[in-house]
Formats: structure tokens, sequence, C-alpha cells
């Protein structure tokens, strides 16, 4: 009787404070009631603790829900489910996330550059041309260098035709241009510095490819090119053998022979890691082949044709760095189509200082450069 006598008060009670509010202000309230005010509204409060706690004896009033929400939002959902690869499904709570590392394609690093005879550019002008002495070689490729004879008591000295001459290199330009789009560069301040990167790969091509096989003129003179290189005939047709190997490795300055290395195309590769000696023994070990390093370059030939495998000694042959790599934006050249202009530019020379391979005293010839005939 007294539970229903409270539920009848507070209701009442709720009531009374509805009906002074809908009519007056709270201000007036305040004036009316003043402390009593606060006192009528804990008096509800009281009352309604009263009624459930007679409601649920054995229980403890919850100061907040525990109730599973998990549990409660999946009654609100039907069977198909919510999934990650569906946008509308819910896929779009899991963002895209960017990591800033950008693959790409290395066709190959500097191969001659960091083996050659490197002239240092000069600071305040280094585009200047470069001049410097060598010895001479005569007709048949032996130094023209002085010689020692014996000399008896009041005899004359012997004469000796010693010869030098200038040797020169000017650097060459290259260069190269990209655009990129003003909304990309806004939105993804890395790719400006991808584009640099990609530059800075195309130069090192442009590098291996022209010390290779330059044609002079505008471009620096490629080993391939001068009469210095010297190529061996090939064992048997559109293959690599351990005959080949050797017959290179007979040409090459064999005092020298840790200066040298091999360049072999990736298309010689079943001949060259299959390749045994006169026993059953692999030549090619640890990236070496029969002790000299190997490298697998695009810039030597395709099986078969001249030049798939070379050895080389790169101390005889001279580069020149001008300018170095320089990258320069520019957002007025394409202002009109909304691009911003990326430029690079270096300049660089490079030649043997060798007129032909080296005659030797023992009629035997060398030579710091050695490729491969295609023919037999």
């Amino acid at each position: 009787m007294a539970e229903t006598e409270n539920k009848d008060k507070v209701n009442e009670l709720k009531q009374q404070i509805t009906d002074e509010v809908t009519s007056k202000s709270y201000e007036k309230l305040q004036s009316q009631y003043g402390e009593d005010l606060k006192g009528l509204k804990d008096e509800v409060a009281n009352l309604e603790k009263s009624i459930l706690l007679k409601t649920n004896q054995n229980e403890k009033i919850p100061e907040k829900s525990k109730e599973n929400t998990i549990q409660k939002f999946s009654e609100g959902i039907d069977s198909k489910g919510y999934f990650t690869g569906v946008g509308e499904e819910g896929g779009y709570y899991v963002t895209e996330r960017n990591i800033p590392t950008y693959f790409d394609y290395m066709d190959n690093n500097s191969i001659v550059r960091p083996r050659s005879f490197n002239i240092p550019a000069d600071r305040k002008t280094p585009d200047a041309k470069v001049t410097m002495l060598k010895l001479q070689q005569d007709a048949a490729g032996s130094f023209s260098e002085a010689t020692f004879y014996p000399v008896g008591e009041g005899h004359d000295f012997t004469e000796t035709d010693s010869k030098i001459e200038q040797f020169m290199l000017e650097p060459k330009g290259a260069g190269c241009l990209a655009y990129m789009s003003n909304t990309l560069k806004r939105n993804a301040p890395a790719a400006e510095k991808m584009v640099g990167t990609m530059l800075q790969r195309a130069a090192t091509k442009y590098e291996n490819t022209k010390f290779f096989s330059g044609l002079g003129g505008h471009e620096p003179v490629g080993f391939q090119n001068t009469d210095a290189m010297y190529t061996v005939a090939r064992n048997t047709l559109a293959q690599v053998k351990y005959e080949d190997v050797l017959a290179m490795l007979k040409v090459a300055m064999l005092n020298e022979i840790n200066n040298y290395v091999w360049l072999a195309s990736q298309s010689t590769f079943n001949y060259i890691v299959n390749m045994v000696d006169g026993g059953t023994d692999l030549v090619y070990k640890d990236g070496k082949l029969n002790g000299v390093p190997l490298i697998w370059t695009p810039s030597a030939s395709a099986l078969g044709s001249e030049n798939d495998l070379m050895l080389c000694n790169f101390q005889y042959y001279v580069t020149y760095i001008g300018t170095a790599l320089k990258l320069e934006s520019s957002p007025h050249y394409k202002f009109g189509s909304n691009l911003l202009t990326i430029r690079a530019e270096y300049t660089c020379d490079g030649n043997t200082w060798l007129d032909k391979p080296i005659k030797r005293d023992d009629d035997t010839y060398v030579s710091p450069f050695i490729g491969l005939k295609a023919t037999v």
C-alpha cells in the first residue's frame, strides 16, 4: 500500500514541477521556493530509488549499464553482415594508409665511374677542358719509352726516341625534363622527391651506356669504340664456353688482374653458371668467374653478339664529371597546363688514354678492354 502511495506522490510532484516550469520561469521558481526547489528535486530522486529498491530487492542499483552493446547493436542489422571489403557494408571505416616507400626498378648501378681514373672538377670552372700528358704508343702498340743501354767508358750514350702527347677531355652536357601536375605536388609532397630519384637513376643509366658505347662528339667515347678494345674469337657460335674465358684471360694484363671485372649479359646466364673447368668444378662461384668478379649488366650485348661477355680494367679509362647532377623545378614553363617542370642536367666526358692494345717485349698483346667476338 505504501509503495502505491509513493508512486502516486512522485507522479504528483513531477506534474507539479512541470506545471510550474510551464507557467513560470526558472528565476520565478527560485524566488518562490528558494532552496526548497532543489529539495523538491532531491525528494523526487529519493522516492524513485525507493521504488526501484522495492522492485528489485536482490539487485544493486547499477551506476552504469553493463549491457553488451555489440549484442544490442546486432539486433538492429540483418543477417547479411558487415565486411571491410565493401565500402557501404563497413569498409569505409577502414581507411587507406600510405607508407612513404617508393618501389622502383633500378636497371644497374654505376659501373665504370667508380672503377675508373676519375678527374675531379674544378670548383670555379667545373666544365673547363682539361689536358694531360701521356706516353705515346707506336704503330705496333709499344710504348715509346726511354730505354737504358750499356755504356762503355768513353763511349757515347745511345739515344732513345721517347715521346709524349696530349690527352684531352671536355665535359659534354646531358639533361632530362619531367613534368608533374601541381595538384599532385600539393597533395603528395613525396612525389617531387620520387621524380628526382627517377631522374638520378636515368643519369646513371645514361652514363653506363655512354661510357660503354658512346661515339664521341657531344657525348663520351665509350671504351668499346676505341682502338684499345681487343676482341677474341668465340669458340662456338651463340655460346659462351670455358675456352672463351681462358682466351680472354690470356690477353689480360695478368699483373693487374685484381683491377679487372667481367661484364656479362644476363642472356649468357645458363652458360656461365653451368660452366666447368677441365674437370667437373664450376667456374662461377660466389659472384666470381674464374676468380674475377662478375657484374651482370644490360649494357652488355645479347648472347651470341659481340661483347656479350667482356673483361675490363677501368683504371685505363678516364672519366671527368664537370657539373654534378643538378635538379631544378619551375612552375612557369607549363603554367597554362598547371604543370611543374623538373629539369635535371649534368656534364661528363670519358675516354681511354690508350691508342691501341699494348705490345709487350715478348711480342704478346694485352689490353685493359677485352670482348668476345660474335664469330669463331
